[in-house]
Formats: C-alpha cells, structure tokens, sequence
C-alpha cells in the first residue's frame, strides 16, 4: 500500500473515477504493506463499445513516480502498457496509409507528459483518446482497401472521402 499521507490522494482519485464510470466497474486492491502496489482495477467501456480491462498499479512514492497503466487481455493472461498497445496497433494500420493527424502513442502520451498535478483520470480519458484515434486509423485502412479493390472511384473523390475518415 502507498504511503498513508498519499492515501487520501488515491481515494479523492478512486471517488472520481466511480463517478466517471460508474462504482461497479472500478475496484481497488490496496497491498499488504506500504511498500506494496496498489491497484485499481477499471472495466473500460469506449464510445464504439470495446471493452478495455484497465490495471492502474500505483506505486509507493506516488505521485512522484508515475503509476503503471496496463491493458489486461479478455483472458487475463497477459498485460500490456497501454501506450504500447496502441502503438503496435497504430504501426499496423498506418504502414501503407499514411495519416496528417496521427499522435504517436509512445511519445505524446500522459505518462511521459505527466506532471505531479495529473489525475489518474487524464490518463485513463488518454486511453479513450488512442482508442477514438484507433477506430479513425482502421476505419481508413479498410476504406482504402476497398475503395482500391473496387478502383471505381475518380483521385479527387477518393482524396474528398479520406479528409471526412
């Protein structure tokens, strides 16, 4: 468990998280000892209904050190940083199609642009926000797949059609 003065930092952080996703999809497992991790655990809902399991393991020096934000697969066998996750999603799609407004997920994400102020509640709206890139990115990649398949479709329409994707 984190230091007890930061305690109360951590359940002013729990209560908003509850209020954002509701009581039922946040948990928190505080650790035997000071020393020990604490962790939320966050059933994740997006906008285009996938589901992301969200592990938040908060250190003992929180929040000078920043907390570890993991994607838990389906499963729960395996666990990945989130900002990895998107990233190797991202190279996927983007490879042939190059996308202007891409933010790449290992450099401008919340943990590295974390200040001491930051709420664990920005980095999880972070998640949203890869996610919502995510979505964009495989929606043009698919579309440019068809639409090359098909090659009914004049150079400036195709061009028309991307800048709304």
């Amino acid at each position: 468990m984190v230091n007890a003065k930061m305690m109360r930092r951590i359940n002013k952080e729990v209560c908003l998280l509850k209020d954002k996703y509701g009581a039922s999809n946040v948990n928190n497992y505080p650790g035997e000892d000071e020393h020990d991790v604490f962790v939320l655990s966050l059933t994740l809902t997006t906008p285009y209904k996938f589901n992301y399991i969200v592990h938040v393991d908060i250190h003992y020096d929180y929040p000078f050190t920043s907390p570890d934000v993991f994607l838990i697969s389906k499963d729960k066998t395996s666990r990945t940083l989130y900002f990895e996750f998107f990233k190797r999603c991202s190279e996927f799609y983007i490879r042939d199609n190059p996308f202007p407004e891409h933010e790449c997920p290992c450099c401008y994400n919340m943990i590295c642009r974390r200040e001491l102020n930051t709420p664990i509640v920005e980095i999880i709206q972070d998640i949203e926000r890869y996610d919502k890139q995510l979505v964009r990115l495989r929606s043009r990649y698919y579309a440019t797949k068809y639409l090359y398949k098909t090659n009914r479709m004049d150079a400036d329409i195709f061009n028309i059609v991307f800048s709304y994707l």
